[in-house]
């Protein structure tokens, strides 16, 4: 799944890091409620998005140990994410509560997905079983998974720039929602495989035939076998 990750940590980069970057002139230069914020109300405000990504990265660490599924905890956010960004640029600016509650939550869905991403699927993939043990291995992962996003980092603020002189507000967000959706779409296959793989741990569906039972590969594949009752 490094392959899967790495786009979906490219995508995720590139829309964290243009919130980052962007959001305080974005805030600056559009009114809310009917006033103008100083330069020192949009950065103030855009601060509310990195708290939104403290509690993110937590809870989305949090939710992913829980659910022993890091593909499902993942796709969960960047889903989430999607009407998050819309309900900001739609209704960021009735108010000034409204925009920095809509901030602080958009934050939380954005940056929990990389964050994770970033330490505990990179931590897992390199230490599979299928580098047996090597820690230069493990290195390697980490830093492709890292230098992808990194990429996208790079990348996200520039083609925001241009795209919001060019087509508007509007289009950036939209651009947003869609880099969000691809990169739920690259973890479908995982989460797939994570679901599969609950079925096959949780007892009430592991449902024996009479005479036959259920055994459970390492691999995770599942087969029958005839048994004898005593």
């Amino acid at each position: 799944g490094m392959l899967e990750f790495s786009l979906a940590h490219f995508f995720a980069k590139m829309v964290s890091y243009s919130f980052l970057l962007w959001l305080p002139f974005y805030l600056k230069n559009n009114e809310i409620g009917d006033h103008c914020l100083t330069t020192f109300q949009s950065g103030a405000i855009a601060a509310a998005f990195d708290v939104g990504g403290m509690i993110g990265s937590i809870g989305a660490g949090l939710l992913s140990d829980l659910l022993n599924a890091r593909a499902v905890a993942i796709t969960v956010l960047l889903y989430s994410s999607i009407p998050m960004i819309f309900l900001l640029r739609k209704f960021g600016d009735v108010n000034l509560p409204l925009t920095i509650f809509l901030v602080l939550i958009t934050g939380v869905c954005v940056i929990g997905p990389h964050s994770v991403i970033t330490s505990a699927v990179s931590a897992d993939l390199g230490t599979h079983k299928s580098l047996k043990g090597n820690r230069k291995a493990k290195s390697t992962v980490t830093g492709l998974i890292n230098g992808i996003g990194s990429m996208g980092a790079a990348f996200g603020p520039l083609i925001t720039g241009a795209l919001s002189s060019h087509k508007g507000w509007d289009a950036v967000f939209y651009l947003f929602m869609a880099l969000y959706f691809a990169a739920g779409l690259l973890l479908t296959r995982l989460v797939v495989g994570e679901v599969k793989r609950w079925k096959i741990c949780n007892p009430s569906s592991r449902r024996k035939a009479p005479g036959r039972e259920m055994l459970i590969s390492e691999n995770g594949s599942v087969r029958e076998s005839e048994f004898i009752s005593s």
